[in-house]
């Protein structure tokens, strides 16, 4: 499936349709651009994944997020959060559809079982690789799109992936330096940490560090480099100690891990 069809495809399986939609399907499907029988397909592992639980998030960044957030006492930088957690229920749909192609895969391993193996080893593998390429369309897609929503499922979709490219690495470190919204930029970190062993990765978090004048994010990116035990981590710190009118419990923050690094 096309990267730029991406999000036609998700609003047929979930039901957000219109005629103008229908008529653009239709047009992709007489020009041979969308195969029937692939849209077949991933509409029975959609409809198959309803029941299928969600990958919890990260506990270690959420159990920081959470005692962050529980000392911050301005009551709209909290509900910034709460509307983050919300806004994660909204990728059920997609995660639960990237799971029932997995379930799909694992089906026809089984299924095949008194077969020989080499036989159908082929075609699992090919499904596998689909899988993978599409969820990496999705992200790549929907965290170019105006919606915060949509990229906080392009960001929660990243989670699920098996191992991410370079190109999903610099776009989930995009959105963490330039996104509009804290929310965004925060799953974005939390979604980036597991990769820190990536010097690609690593590098863009540390250099991250000067480009966010938001406490949350300031406080997050702190914490995490504490966790990484990232010594690089220091100057840029150091630095942000010397902005004039930095918030109070971002400071505190920020020194109290300063003094965990150096």
């Amino acid at each position: 499936m096309k990267e730029q069809h991406t999000l036609l495809i998700m609003d047929y399986l979930e039901g957000n349709w219109n005629p103008a939609k229908e008529a653009q399907l239709q047009q992709l499907i007489a020009s041979g651009e969308i195969n029937t029988n692939e849209l077949t397909d991933w509409q029975q592992i959609y409809q198959q994944s309803g029941g299928l639980p969600t990958p919890a998030p990260s506990a270690r960044m959420r159990e920081n997020f959470y005692t962050m957030l529980g000392e911050w006492d301005t009551a709209p930088k909290l509900s910034w959060w709460q509307r983050f957690s919300n806004s994660l229920n909204g990728s059920v749909r997609v995660s639960q559809l990237i799971a029932g192609a997995l379930v799909l895969a694992v089906g026809i391993a089984l299924g095949f079982w008194l077969s020989p193996a080499q036989r159908y080893e082929s075609q699992i593998v090919h499904l596998s690789s689909e899988v993978q390429q599409m969820r990496e369309a999705m992200v790549l897609t929907l965290l170019e799109q105006p919606s915060a929503m949509q990229r906080l499922k392009a960001v929660s979709i990243s989670t699920d992936l098996s191992s991410a490219t370079d190109k999903v690495h610099h776009a989930l470190l995009r959105t963490l330096n330039e996104d509009a919204q804290v929310n965004v930029r925060l799953a974005a970190l939390e979604a980036l940490l597991p990769y820190a062993q990536d010097s690609l990765v690593r590098q863009g978090l540390v250099q991250s560090i000067a480009q966010q004048d938001d406490p949350l994010m300031q406080i997050a990116l702190a914490q995490a480099m504490v966790e990484l035990q990232e010594k690089k981590a220091v100057e840029p710190l150091e630095d942000l100690l010397e902005q004039e009118n930095l918030n109070q419990d971002a400071k505190q923050t920020i020194e109290n891990s300063l003094k965990v690094l150096i």
